[in-house]
């Protein structure tokens, strides 16, 4: 039996991303309408300088390692191409 998971509105899920609390760089995934595809965000404190995105890939377990500044943010699984780093979106959140 298949289930469906309501996900919500790209606009809604980016405005709660960017009030949350900032603790430190965070992944995001949010769903691109254009690409029908989900776009892969990083979000980091706009006090710091962007950081440096790396992908590594593990061919034997099918995952894919988001790291920014060397820290993993997001380990995904790899169902297609792999992700390079011009891929992720950077943006830079402001503290409130």
């Amino acid at each position: 039996m298949a289930t469906h998971t309501q996900r919500p509105a790209p606009e809604q899920h980016w405005a709660a991303l960017m009030k949350a609390p900032m603790i430190e760089t965070e992944c995001a995934l949010l769903a691109d309408p254009d690409t029908e595809n989900d776009q892969i965000v990083v979000i980091y404190d706009a006090q710091n300088a962007p950081p440096v995105i790396t992908v590594d890939s593990d061919d034997a377990s099918a995952l894919i390692t988001l790291r920014a500044d060397g820290t993993p943010v997001a380990v995904l699984s790899r169902a297609g191409d792999v992700p390079c780093a011009e891929d992720v979106l950077l943006v830079a959140r402001h503290a409130t």
